[in-house]
Formats: structure tokens, sequence, C-alpha cells
């Protein structure tokens, strides 16, 4: 349906942006850009439509332009709703910015599986055990039998390595197998 939308009006940079956010997960990644870019460029003033954005960097592999895209959406909208955390805790883990990661999912008022893997994966690179296993304690209660594997598999990074690195951080923050 979203391609008929987009034959439609080709123009609408919300069908270009969720177009694109689909061919993320099927891991189109270059499809997936170049819907992503369209829609940035149809509407560069779209705080959502920027933050979203940058959702889809931080899984191609480009933490400096997500976060780019972050600072701008944040600008325009500085009362942005939660979710803009989570991105800026992605994009942040990422860049291999643990602290920021941390920083950002901390500002989270209602976290998800997914704030709590990454605080965990994050707070076991820095060397804080307790809280790293207390994260997976809190992962594991919203998704109970949830695998390294499975949950890494999940994320649609297109870097390999990447992936690799979620799994190695996620078997490090404890009792996650």
């Amino acid at each position: 349906e979203l391609k008929l939308v987009l034959e439609q009006n080709e123009d609408d940079p919300e069908a270009h942006r969720m177009y694109g956010a689909l061919c993320l997960f099927r891991r189109e990644f270059e499809e997936a850009k170049f819907h992503i870019d369209k829609a940035l460029a149809a509407n560069p003033n779209d705080a959502h439509i920027a933050a979203k954005s940058a959702n889809f960097y931080s899984h191609y592999g480009d933490p400096a332009k997500a976060l780019a895209l972050l600072e701008h959406a944040i600008t325009i909208n500085p009362f942005h709703p939660d979710w803009y955390w989570q991105e800026f805790g992605l994009a942040s883990w990422v860049a291999e910015d643990y602290e920021g990661v941390m920083r950002h999912l901390i500002k989270s008022s209602a976290r998800t599986d997914f704030d709590h893997a990454y605080l965990a994966a994050s707070h076991a690179v820095v060397g804080d055990a307790k809280e790293a296993a207390a994260c997976i304690g809190r992962f594991l209660e919203i998704v109970p039998g949830m695998t390294v594997d499975s949950y890494a598999t999940r994320q649609p990074f297109r870097l390999e390595e990447t992936r690799q690195r979620l799994k190695a951080q996620l078997t490090a923050a404890g009792t996650i197998v």
C-alpha cells in the first residue's frame, strides 16, 4: 500500500520516510536510503522525519549523520516526544559513545526492551557489571526467553560487525544467552 501512496504522490515526505523504514527492516539498505533522503529533502524542517531518519542512519552505520539529524530535530522541536531519547541512545551506541547512551536513555520515562538492552550493553562496556546485569533482568522481564542471537538478529544493522558488537556486549552484560 505504501508503494501505491508513493505512486499517487511521489512528493509526500512522510510516505517516503515510512517506505524507507519498511525497506530498512527488509534489509534493503540502498532503497531505504533513497527514500529516507527523499523525505529529508522534501521537508527538512519536519522534526519527526529528521528523528526517524536518524534511526535509519544509525542502522546504516552513519552515527554522525544520525546525531546531526537528532540535534536538528530537537532544535526544531525542543518539546519533543520521549522516543527521541531512544534514537539518541541508538546513535550514541553505534558511535561507541557508551556514556552518551546512558545519558540519553536515562531520560526516557517509559523504558522498553530496547532501552534496557542498550543500557545493559553500555554498562558492560564501561565495566559496571552490577548495573549491566540489572538491565538484563529488566530486559528479560519485558521479553522473557529472548536470546542474544534472536535479539541481535532483529536489529536491522547494515554492518555485520555492528550486530556482532551488540551480541558480544549483551553476552558480557550477563544472564541473557
